[in-house]
């Protein structure tokens, strides 16, 4: 099986471990919808634009793409309480998935912002995620 179906299933394995012990909202979660906007990467000066679908109960899904082109899809889970977990799994299978966790808000304006940890094979990162529902 290729390395990011492993990632994937690992990570949905994930998810459904955080569902099973009380991670999601049956009432719904603040954090569900569709966004769009970017993301920042400050150590790197880079980023690119995101896009997401959050579930009512905290299921992420998406598709991000850095500036230089480079493609990734989002899977995760955002918490009613804005907690986040997830893995962004590059296009180019032989790039190793990134893993992200971290805290999200949405600020008065209705802008969610994630302040997030990137991690690859051992080498962390910050990364910004802004983004607002069309």
């Amino acid at each position: 099986m290729m390395r990011w179906k492993k990632c994937a299933l690992a990570l949905l394995a994930c998810v459904a471990g955080l569902a099973a012990v009380g991670f999601t909202n049956a009432a719904g979660n603040p954090f569900a919808g569709s966004w769009s906007g970017t993301y920042a990467l400050p150590d790197f000066g880079g980023g690119g634009t995101a896009e997401l679908d959050i579930s009512k109960s905290g299921v992420l899904m998406g598709r991000s793409v850095n500036f230089d082109g480079t493609g990734h899809t989002l899977i995760g889970h955002v918490a009613a309480d804005g907690a986040a977990v997830g893995v962004a799994i590059f296009d180019d299978p032989g790039h190793a998935a990134e893993t992200f966790s971290g805290n999200c808000s949405i600020d008065a304006g209705g802008t969610m912002v994630a302040d997030l940890t990137g991690c690859i094979q051992n080498n962390c990162f910050a990364l910004i995620v802004t983004v607002t529902q069309p």
